[in-house]
């Protein structure tokens, strides 16, 4: 038997997992008390099933909402990096670089940290710490002097831990509900042409590929708070994949030793990850089956960038300010379903996540130093501002050589 719970169409909270775990109660038999979950259903003072307030929000398993997140951010960042190669001297248009031949190549070393502002209990969905270390190498090849054509190959490594619930009466939970390591590999072209001195358009698409592994750290506890709880560890890993395009265009104007570049950027990104069934690596019955989970989103930004070109002894320096505003449109929650492994009704339980601020301001301050023989390293740091579900920033150092 399966049955769909949601008592809000849009998310699925704590109070929405009691009801979904009284459900699956009355479906298991009285005579199966030996096995795991039957067990916690029905040794129990109170009403089978019933949990305490704080297990509902430990066992409600709302990690599983961030699953796309890592992949839909390094889309975004890929996507990025390619744009803004075009907006300053690292990635720059003809008359910016003094190219030594068609081709060049460059190499990146990136590190992203994101915290989400969610509270640590009861909410739709939990709060995170992440961090995520990047490289990226490229190549270009400039066909003429009005186009250049490139590709890249980029690989992540990221880190996400869930913060664990509050204490509450006889409720000791751990300082992490959990966690989601990742690493993706990606691949991504990009052509760019100069519409004329003044005027540029580019695009680039890109598609990758994830390994992710996935923990759950969860405490069971009845709603008497009077027998001990159970705390309970799964473990699952299911392989993703993601794809994305994007387009921008801008127009770059000059004053004494300064260039203002607006821009406009469009980004289209999808991300699936596999369906998957947890590991039960403590024995308590609680591990779960869920289901694939999908996400779009469409991001785009308006901003400017500022350079200056300061000439040096050993070279040029060319420090760059940049401001834009970023607006994502249609991001809807994401959905999923879930039931327990030894649920042999397969009780679904279906939940939604929570939408996301959907519009922020992104800064970056940058330094390119443009050496002799072709040498081009440069150093950016990133952040945002205005963004109320999370604070995120970004470093990168790299360096270009002109062939």
């Amino acid at each position: 038997m399966s049955i769909a719970l949601t008592s809000n169409p849009t998310f699925a909270g704590p109070t929405d997992f009691q009801d979904f775990f009284f459900n699956v109660c009355q479906q298991q038999s009285p005579n199966r008390v030996d096995d795991r979950l039957p067990g916690l259903c029905f040794n129990v003072p109170a009403q089978p099933g019933d949990l305490s307030t704080d297990s509902e929000a430990s066992l409600n398993p709302s990690q599983m909402l961030s699953s796309n997140d890592a992949a839909l951010g390094f889309a975004r960042a890929n996507a990025r990096l390619q744009r803004e190669r075009k907006q300053n001297p690292k990635g720059g248009s003809s008359g910016s670089e003094t190219p030594i031949g068609p081709f060049s190549v460059w190499l990146n070393a990136r590190g992203q940290e994101e915290d989400s502002k969610r509270a640590a209990s009861f909410g739709t969905e939990r709060g995170y710490d992440s961090d995520s270390r990047a490289f990226e190498v490229g190549l270009d090849y400039r066909v003429n002097d009005r186009l250049v054509i490139g590709a890249l190959y980029a690989y992540e490594d990221s880190e996400l831990d869930f913060l664990g619930e509050l204490p509450g009466i006889n409720f000791a939970p751990g300082n992490s509900a959990g966690s989601k390591d990742s690493e993706q590999s990606a691949f991504s072209a990009f052509a760019s042409l100069d519409l004329n001195p003044n005027w540029y358009v580019q695009a680039s698409a890109g598609f990758s590929r994830s390994d992710n592994d996935f923990s759950r750290n969860s405490v069971y506890q009845e709603s008497t708070r009077s027998l001990p709880t159970v705390n309970s560890l799964t473990a699952g890993s299911a392989d993703g994949e993601s794809q994305w395009f994007s387009i921008n265009s801008g127009y770059s104007f000059s004053s004494d030793q300064w260039t203002f570049t607006p821009y406009l950027a469009l980004l289209w990104a999808n991300s699936e990850v596999d369906g998957f069934t947890e590991r039960d690596i403590s024995g308590t019955g609680l591990n779960m089956r869920f289901s694939k989970m999908e996400r779009d989103s469409q991001i785009g930004n308006l901003g400017i960038s500022i350079s200056g070109v300061f000439n040096q002894d050993f070279g040029v320096l060319i420090p760059q300010l940049r401001l834009e505003y970023e607006k994502e449109f249609d991001r809807d929650p994401q959905q999923m379903s879930a039931s327990f492994v030894q649920d042999n009704s397969n009780t679904l339980y279906q939940f939604s996540g929570e939408s996301p601020d959907d519009s922020y301001f992104n800064m970056g301050l940058s330094l390119t130093a443009v050496l002799p023989h072709g040498w081009i390293p440069y150093v950016e740091y990133q952040w945002q501002a205005s963004n109320d579900s999370f604070d995120r920033s970004r470093w990168m150092l790299g360096v270009r050589k002109e062939l």
